[in-house]
């Protein structure tokens, strides 16, 4: 590898599966053909957005490239679907625009993004074939866009929470325990999360297999995993107290998380409720313990002395009694059943915390956005478009990207649109992304909402 091209990609050689592109432009080595993302890849359809990243379904071209793409402009984003999409070919893409993410004083955003998605490479590379964790494919970095591929999975936990025949502290446990059996590898891994909370776990396979996922905060811990790291990082009702003290913090801020979790399942609350529930209160509610949890009980969902037990430990507020994930699957709430048969199948049976969850739901418990900022409305929609450009290029009759020009905000001043040949037609009214427009073939996914925790 001589080359200047193949001695520029050769330069962060600790990331062989991370294929490289210069920012802003496509460039191959003479050496060697580049892959490309979107020569790899087809997109089907957006199943999720955050506050820096959207999330697409995708299949290999070698069996995504003869499905016609159809789908309509939704709001902030466009939704491709095929009919095909719940093949298990079907792979998850995190898509990060390295260059619309904001600006750090004397720090390229592009550069401090890149980083970051090499970062959040290194970790799920580290964490591969692991039953509890989303597994790792490749990842893609090429002309201002990263590329993330992992295995895509059935469902987001509320949904799953929703479709079990039974809810109740015993199947409550079956949840809790897989995912601090995924956490229990993170740990192990020297890895904090940072971002534990309901919505970053998954569930797949008929048997609802719990997944932790989103590792884009996650960080090693320093000094061979005795350091700690600093920061505030996270979703403010979840965060730990020690990380709001700004005293440093490991992995037992993520047992904290988990802490947060198991109280809302439980008792259909947060731990910490300040009188507003905005960002900035919840964060200061938890930093000064005030108002403290009560604990209090749904009405007809009574919980375990052990299960509550647990849950104490977890929400202790020094970090250092704590317990770490490895010990609490030894806790008794896990190994220890009911008192005979009969109490057993009472216990299996009962339906009584499924109200617990539904309110847990409506009072923001899922769909909480990290703090922070990220990408408006705007910016999606521009992502969007250029995606379609760039799938353009190797399905060029699979995409006819449409926009509706009355809509508000996200279609007005489309700027350069004759520019992207993605757009072949454009008119006044509601048009779409190729192919037909009957409802009956565009079907829905459930989107990951960005409402709530904002300032």
């Amino acid at each position: 590898m001589g080359c200047a091209q193949c001695v520029q990609a050769s330069l962060v050689v600790q990331y062989p599966q991370v294929r490289w592109l210069t920012l802003g432009e496509s460039q191959q080595s003479p050496c060697q053909k580049q892959r490309e993302f979107h020569e790899e890849y087809a997109l089907l359809r957006e199943i999720g957005s955050g506050s820096y990243a959207s999330v697409y379904s995708a299949r290999r071209s070698s069996s995504g490239s003869a499905a016609v793409a159809e789908g309509r402009a939704a709001g902030s984003s466009i939704i491709v679907a095929t009919e095909e999409d719940d093949a298990d070919d079907v792979l998850a893409v995190k898509i990060i625009e390295l260059l619309a993410q904001g600006e750090d004083a004397g720090i390229d955003p592009a550069e401090r993004w890149r980083k970051k998605v090499l970062q959040e490479t290194a970790t799920l590379k580290l964490l591969a074939g692991q039953p509890h964790v989303v597994s790792f494919v490749e990842t893609f970095i090429e002309a201002g866009l990263a590329y993330i591929v992992m295995e895509q999975c059935d469902i987001i936990l509320r949904d799953a929470l929703a479709s079990m025949p039974k809810v109740n502290e015993f199947s409550l446990k079956r949840i809790f325990r897989e995912m601090l059996r995924g956490l229990s590898v993170v740990h192990s891994a020297g890895v904090v999360h940072c971002d534990v909370k309901p919505d970053n776990f998954l569930c797949k396979g008929k048997d609802l297999v719990v997944k932790l996922g989103d590792f884009g905060l996650a960080s090693r811990l320093p000094s061979g995993g005795t350091g700690l790291l600093t920061g505030v990082h996270g979703t403010p009702p979840y965060m730990a107290p020690e990380m709001l003290w700004d005293k440093g913090f490991n992995t037992k801020a993520d047992m904290w998380s988990l802490g947060v979790i198991m109280y809302g399942l439980l008792l259909g609350d947060f731990p910490y409720v300040p009188p507003k529930m905005t960002s900035e209160a919840m964060k200061t509610a938890i930093m000064l313990g005030i108002p403290s949890p009560t604990f209090k009980q749904w009405p007809g969902a009574p919980v375990s002395k052990n299960a509550l037990h647990l849950v104490r430990l977890l929400l202790t507020r020094s970090p250092e009694p704590r317990p770490a994930a490895s010990g609490v699957l030894h806790h008794p709430f896990f190994l220890l059943k009911p008192l005979g048969v009969a109490m057993q199948q009472v216990e299996e049976e009962n339906d009584n915390h499924r109200a617990v969850v539904r309110h847990a739901t409506q009072i923001g418990f899922f769909h909480s956005q990290c703090g922070g900022g990220g990408c408006t409305r705007r910016q999606r929609m521009d992502l969007d478009l250029h995606l379609a450009a760039l799938q353009e290029r190797y399905r060029p009759s699979c995409l006819r990207l449409d926009v509706d020009a009355t809509k508000s905000e996200s279609s007005t001043d489309l700027g350069s649109i004759d520019d992207l040949s993605a757009c072949r037609s454009f008119s006044k009214g509601s048009l779409t992304l190729g192919g037909s427009r009957s409802p009956s073939k565009a079907r829905s996914l459930s989107k990951f909402s960005v409402t709530g925790w904002q300032d």
